[in-house]
C-alpha cells in the first residue's frame, strides 16, 4: 500500500506557493498540466462528439448532456456556453486524495481551454469557473464565452 502522506504534504506545500501566485502565473503553471490531462483521451472524446455535431457548438454543448458525468448548456447561442461536470470533481489528484484545495481547478480550466482550442482553432474565447466542488459546490461548472 502506498503512503500518500509524503506526497500530500509535498503537494500541500506546493499549494501554499500557488495560492500566492497571480491568475496569470497560475494559468502559465497549469497550462501544460491541463494539456497533459486532456491528452489522456478526454480531448479525443470531445473532438469525436464535436464532429458528430457537424462542428456546431450549440449542438455540441447540448449533446454533452448525453454523457454520464459531463453536461453542457447553451446560455446564449453562438456566444456563451457552460460545461458541467455532474459527477463532481473528476481529477485523479482529487479522487485519489492527494489535493483538496481550490487551486487545482486551474488545471481543469486549462484542460478544457486546450479542448476548446482543439475544437475552435485560434478563436477568441475565455473560460471562467462558475462553481467547483473544491469551492464547496455539488458540481464543477465552467463558462466559455466566445469573443472575449
Amino acid at each position: 500500500m502506498k503512503d500518500i502522506s509524503f506526497v500530500s504534504a509535498w503537494l500541500g506545500a506546493l499549494g501554499r506557493s500557488i495560492e500566492g501566485m497571480t491568475s496569470s502565473q497560475k494559468e502559465q503553471l497549469f497550462y501544460h498540466c491541463g494539456r497533459n490531462c486532456a491528452d489522456t483521451g478526454v480531448k479525443d472524446a470531445y473532438l469525436t462528439l464535436f464532429y458528430e455535431c457537424q462542428k456546431d457548438l450549440n449542438a455540441f454543448f447540448e449533446a454533452l448532456n448525453s454523457w454520464n458525468y459531463v453536461g453542457g448548456a447553451v446560455i446564449e447561442a453562438n456566444h456563451i456556453y457552460e460545461v458541467i461536470f455532474k459527477g463532481g470533481c473528476m481529477c485523479d489528484l482529487y479522487t485519489q486524495g492527494y489535493i483538496k484545495e481550490p487551486w487545482l481547478c486551474e488545471c481543469s480550466k486549462q484542460s478544457f481551454k486546450y479542448v476548446m482550442e482543439t475544437l475552435l482553432g485560434n478563436s477568441d474565447f475565455s473560460i471562467e469557473p462558475i462553481c467547483t466542488v473544491l469551492n464547496g459546490a455539488q458540481e464543477c461548472r465552467f463558462r466559455i464565452t466566445l469573443g472575449k
